[in-house]
C-alpha cells in the first residue's frame, strides 16, 4: 500500500527511548528513538499485530502499550508501531529503523512511500 510522510509532534523521540530496550530484546537490535509518521489511505485492522503491554517506569510515569509488525518501507525493513494511546486515526502508522529514515530513504514531508506489511 502506499503512505504519505508527515511531521509529528515530536514526542515520539522523548517517549520511544522507554521502549528502546524492549525492541532490542525482541528483535536483537537496537533502533533509533523517534519514529517517521505515516498517512495511509485507508484504516489498518490491527487488532491481530503483537502486542506490548503499557508499564510504569520507576518514577512513576505511566506508559501505555503499542501494536507493532514487521514490515518493509519502500525497500527498507522496519518494525510498523500503533500506540495504544495514539491520538492518530488508525490510518497513521509510525515507523522504527536501526537508520534515520528520513535521511537513508531521502524523504521529506508529502512524500509518497511504499509500505508493505
Amino acid at each position: 500500500m502506499q503512505g504519505t510522510v508527515f511531521s509529528g509532534s515530536k514526542a515520539a523521540t522523548k517517549i520511544m527511548k522507554d521502549y528502546l530496550d524492549k525492541f532490542k530484546a525482541l528483535f536483537g537490535k537496537s533502533f533509533l528513538p523517534g519514529t517517521l509518521n505515516l498517512r495511509l489511505g485507508k484504516e489498518l485492522d490491527i487488532s491481530k499485530w503483537k502486542y506490548i503491554k503499557g508499564f510504569t517506569k520507576p518514577d512513576g510515569t505511566k506508559r501505555g502499550g503499542v501494536y507493532y509488525k514487521e514490515g518493509k518501507l519502500n525497500s527498507l525493513d522496519v518494525i510498523f508501531l500503533y500506540p495504544k494511546l495514539s491520538k492518530h486515526k488508525k490510518n497513521v502508522l509510525e515507523a522504527i529503523s536501526d537508520k534515520n529514515l528520513r535521511k537513508t530513504l531521502k524523504l521529506k514531508d508529502r512524500d509518497s512511500v511504499i509500505i508493505s506489511i
